[in-house]
């Protein structure tokens, strides 16, 4: 069986995403909305990354059936219908092992605090309080959505609060949780939304996914 388009040359995958990065100061890019399951899909199937779907995970939840990428004996694959939603069930580690196939990494809580400024704002899309026909969240939808189903934020990313929680890069490897940032569907948005939550790393929940950075070395 072949994966088909779940299965690319990590160069093409990398440029495609290079592709779709906004400039955040020099030498940085950040992906306009966070990784989708066909996306993880295709990363993943160029790893030497395999989880028992019948046993304990480490890079990835295979086992929670409302994840939205699952493992089978053809490779990693998104869950039907949901291709075009975040990944979700994905750990610190596997985060991280992803964004290093592609040359990308995760990015620091401090880096996503300063997209966040950046805005002058009081949220990503503006002053106007939470509503669900601006974001995923609080479970009004109960489940994650396309990444790019809601309006873009006023710098042009998406799903910067709300679908889903993202991890950061841990500068403390010895620390067993990982900062999350930018609140998920079944999390209620209030006023301390743009601090950081703490997660055990090898944890892969339906409710936290990953968005990368890319060190180009470019000029502002």
């Amino acid at each position: 069986m072949t994966l088909g388009i779940f299965s690319r040359p990590c160069a093409e995958i990398r440029a495609m995403l290079l592709d779709d990065a906004i400039p955040i100061g020099a030498g940085r890019r950040l992906l306009r909305s966070p990784i989708t399951a066909v996306q993880a899909a295709s990363i993943l199937n160029t790893m030497p990354i395999r989880d028992d779907p019948n046993d304990s995970y480490t890079n990835v939840n295979v086992i929670n059936p409302d994840n939205t990428i699952t493992y089978d004996a053809a490779g990693y694959r998104p869950v039907v219908g949901r291709e075009n939603h975040p990944v979700t069930g994905v750990s610190w580690f596997g985060a991280q092992a992803m964004a290093e196939q592609v040359g990308a990494r995760l990015p620091t809580v401090d880096e996503w605090h300063q997209v966040i400024q950046a805005h002058r704002s009081r949220f990503p899309w503006g002053n106007a309080a939470p509503s669900p026909e601006l974001a995923n969240f609080d479970e009004h939808i109960g489940r994650t959505s396309p990444t790019r189903e809601f309006r873009p934020s006023l710098l042009g990313f998406y799903d910067l609060l709300g679908n889903v929680g993202e991890w950061c890069d841990l500068r403390n490897e010895s620390s067993d949780e990982a900062p999350v940032v930018g609140g998920g569907w079944n999390k209620p948005i209030g006023a301390q939304w743009h601090m950081p939550r703490w997660k055990w790393r090898r944890i892969g929940t339906v409710s936290i996914g990953l968005r990368f950075l890319f060190d180009t070395g470019e000029p502002r």
